[in-house]
């Protein structure tokens, strides 16, 4: 999650099935590599390297498979299968695209460490790209993008340790997927090359294959922007529970700058962005909460509209109205004349790490270790080498 914005936790979805890759099986676990959707659907992809570029997977004798530093090749889709630098690669639907170790490639004009794998989709007449990518160079395109590289080095090490558990766990709870993680706040973002900064390179660096775990198992590292006092019970936003991802107090996330929130919306509005998420609907003339956490976030409220009542959860009517406009679920709701006025505090779904709360700590003296067991209380660091499945 970008440290300005949300966080999300939808599941990722098998899409193997969708196509017939040519490419040998995911990486091996013991090279811990990570894979990454950089790009979900587009009719073409330019792809280059300042070094030579090769190209595998696709055997017609007239498809170019070694390309020359800076030379670039679109690869575009075809009902057959695709277009590769014009050639046509017909029944084929993958590609995989490789260069010298220690360089990188540019996909559509942004750099990536590793490899990229282009797949074509029947069903979208479309590509997606796959960054195949080495689990500590992937982290090294997350954290700027997370939060500020300006942030102290405790906060940065304790952002690369939960980002580094967070892709671990994906990576071993999907380990037949097309991919393993999106580059966006479906996941955690990811910028790739272009994204990296020397600071966060030595947080990467420092803590490099350190990652929380319970009971020699890697915790799914949740976390968000700010919790706004308390942080949440994984129980309350999703429908499991773990030890780790329990609500602690926090009274470091205050100096964020939308610490509390305050949005009007009209009546209209919040008719329209329900009816688009498939309720029928009448002028809305009440939202009331039903029960709150002991966070004082919501978890059922009652929306009442001439022609009935809908009872839904507080986190899908924050999904409905907009993460961004709605920033958490703990919110109260007034009236003003023709519009309801949301305030709140806190960004984020409020589970697992608060990120300017973890600024805060570290501006107060506390090391990368002591701000992860504070806000994951019960888990402990540990190396990757020996991490149970």
């Amino acid at each position: 999650m970008n440290w300005r914005f949300f966080r999300l936790w939808p599941p990722l979805f098998a899409l193997s099935w969708l196509f017939s890759p040519c490419l040998t099986p995911a990486a091996k676990a013991e090279a811990m590599e990570v894979r990454v959707l950089v790009v979900e659907s587009a009719p073409q992809l330019t792809i280059s390297s300042p070094t030579a570029l090769r190209l595998s997977g696709c055997t017609p004798s007239s498809l170019p498979q070694t390309l020359a530093p800076e030379q670039r090749v679109t690869i575009a889709y075809d009902p057959s299968g695709l277009r590769v630098g014009g050639h046509k690669a017909e029944g084929h639907k993958a590609l995989l695209v490789q260069t010298d170790p220690g360089s990188y490639l540019r996909l559509n004009g942004r750099s990536y460490r590793g490899a990229i794998e282009i797949y074509r989709s029947s069903g979208r007449e479309s590509l997606l790209a796959i960054n195949v990518v080495d689990l500590e160079d992937y982290l090294r395109g997350v954290i700027k993008e997370e939060i500020s590289p300006q942030w102290p080095a405790e906060a940065l090490k304790a952002q690369a340790v939960v980002a580094r558990t967070f892709a671990l766990r994906q990576i071993l709870d999907n380990p037949q997927q097309l991919f393993h993680l999106r580059a966006t706040t479906d996941s955690q973002l990811y910028g790739g090359r272009e994204s990296e900064d020397y600071r966060c390179d030595l947080a990467v660096e420092q803590t490099r294959g350190m990652v929380l775990t319970l009971k020699g198992k890697p915790i799914p590292a949740f976390y968000h922007a700010a919790c706004g006092g308390h942080t949440e019970d994984v129980g309350n936003v999703w429908s499991y529970n773990h030890s780790s991802l329990q609500g602690v107090p926090c009274s470091y996330c205050q100096e964020y700058p939308v610490y509390a929130w305050q949005v009007a919306l009209s009546r209209e509005e919040v008719r329209r962005s329900l009816l688009r998420a498939g309720y029928e609907v009448g002028e809305v003339e009440a939202i009331l909460p039903l029960a709150r956490s002991k966070t004082e976030r919501i978890l059922q409220l009652e929306i009442r509209h001439r022609g009935g009542r809908i009872v839904m959860e507080g986190t899908r009517f924050r999904r409905i109205l907009g993460n961004d406009l709605i920033r958490s679920t703990n919110f109260s709701v007034k009236y003003a004349g023709d519009s309801f006025i949301f305030q709140g505090k806190g960004w984020g779904h409020g589970v697992g790490l608060c990120q300017w709360g973890t600024k805060g700590m570290a501006e107060r003296g506390f090391s990368y270790q002591s701000i992860l067991y504070h806000y994951y209380p019960g888990a402990t660091l540990k190396p990757l080498e020996g991490i149970e499945d």
